[in-house]
């Protein structure tokens, strides 16, 4: 504790397990998205890939062109693609958040490889789901006007259950939205009123701006939920028949779409690998980041109006998954919650490395151990060891012969410190 090196040695082993469990977990959020994504593959019987991009299992067109013939399963699997995608959506948010708090403690260099490391994966994350497209063309190829009609006629009360459960759900988050633009109209006030001088300061400006945005937001929100609601209230008002038909063309349309998808997603890819650079995806990501984790503490302290809403959610989609996510970004509390021992999985090696710093060894020239072990080979203290160096010189004695030789031996003795010399051998 009175040495301030050790102190300072400590300080390091702090900040290496600190930048390991962060790696990690940037790590793991990553994989936990590839995996709900290539789950969903499997389900359409698309191919799916790693988080290197090698194939792990190769396509399947008779498990799609299986689900055309079954409504019951179609539907399911629609409804576990849904909750699919909203816990790869949570999970980016969390490691957004994580990124922006473990950000004041990472090195340029650190920052530069999640940087990198972040860009490589977006290509990955678009080819899953234009694998998904591709999954879906295949398995809607053979799709005729009967199996449409099929298809349609189980799929009515699911649309209407869907369409109320999704306003009901945009009315909740109108609702708290609204809330956040309030407190933070307060906010804002409040240091305006508090403010030492009359004039704007920038943070005031950019409160502002932020509220703008919010109420921008919320304009957009209430005019597709208006959208919403008109078209629910005209289609449970119309007929039986009706209903089939009108969801029987939409499937149509859908099914004409897919390929023009799959262009769009491949020509994004190549503008995301080809025109993108760091510099840009560098700002990109941390503008994201930050707005990402300032709205989710806002969220996060209305988080009473949120429990009702998010308690229905999770109660409906009934997902392990996105409980947790849920969970551990702060929006939720189970009343009955008991805190869950994190399993330990092997990452192997990591593609991400933010502890490289600590492997190297520094230059002599900027290393304390190398001054101090100089200064004590200097001054001798405290040596416990000896070399004995002996130099034999061959003399002859004046005026005899080679057979005279006799041998002169001079000793040098060197003071020595077991420490360094243990230190230098391999």
């Amino acid at each position: 504790r009175n040495q301030p090196n050790f102190n300072w040695l400590g300080k390091l082993c702090e900040n290496f397990i600190k930048n390991t469990t962060f790696q990690n977990e940037l790590v793991m959020l990553v994989r936990d998205m590839h995996d709900a994504l290539n789950q969903t593959l499997l389900l359409y019987g698309g191919k799916t890939i790693d988080e290197n991009g090698k194939e792990k299992t190769a396509r399947n067109r008779a498990t799609g062109r299986s689900l055309i013939t079954n409504a019951a399963k179609l539907c399911s699997v629609i409804k576990q693609t849904f909750t699919n995608f909203l816990v790869v959506a949570l999970k980016i948010i969390q490691f957004c958040d994580k990124f922006v708090k473990f950000k004041p403690n990472l090195s340029k260099k650190d920052q530069i490889s999640i940087f990198l490391y972040a860009k490589s994966q977006l290509p990955l994350f678009i080819s899953q789901v234009r694998e998904l497209c591709k999954s879906l063309k295949y398995a809607t190829s053979d799709m005729d006007a009967s199996m449409r009609y099929d298809i349609a006629s189980y799929f009515v009360p699911e649309i209407e259950e869907l369409m109320s459960s999704i306003t009901n759900f945009g009315l909740g988050i109108q609702d708290v939205h609204q809330k956040v633009i309030e407190a933070t109209c307060q906010t804002r006030e409040y240091n305006l009123k508090n403010a030492k001088t009359k004039n704007r300061t920038l943070k005031h400006i950019l409160i502002t701006k932020e509220i703008l945005y919010m109420k921008s937001f919320d304009d957009r929100l209430g005019v597709i939920l208006s959208y919403l609601i008109q078209e629910r209230e005209g289609f449970v008002e119309q007929p039986a028949s009706e209903k089939v038909r009108d969801i029987s063309r939409q499937i149509e349309q859908l099914v004409d779409e897919i390929p023009f998808t799959i262009h769009k997603l491949q020509t994004f890819s190549n503008i995301l690998q080809e025109k993108l650079d760091l510099e840009s995806f560098k700002f990109c990501f941390t503008v994201a980041s930050s707005l990402i984790s300032e709205l989710l503490e806002k969220y996060k302290m209305q988080k009473r109006s949120l429990r009702h809403f998010v308690g229905q959610l999770i109660s409906q989609l009934q997902n392990e998954n996105i409980e947790d996510c849920l969970t551990q970004l702060g929006l939720f509390e189970s009343p009955d919650a008991k805190p869950k021992a994190t399993p330990k999985q092997d990452i192997g090696k990591s593609p991400l490395d933010l502890t490289e710093e600590f492997s190297l060894p520094l230059k002599s020239s900027e290393s304390n151990l190398s001054a101090f072990s100089y200064s004590l080979l200097q001054s001798l203290e405290g040596c416990d060891m000896e070399f004995e160096i002996k130099e034999s010189e061959p003399c002859l004695a004046p005026g005899g012969s080679t057979d005279q030789e006799k041998t002169k031996c001079n000793s040098t003795t060197i003071k020595a410190h077991r420490v360094i010399v243990s230190s230098r051998c391999p």
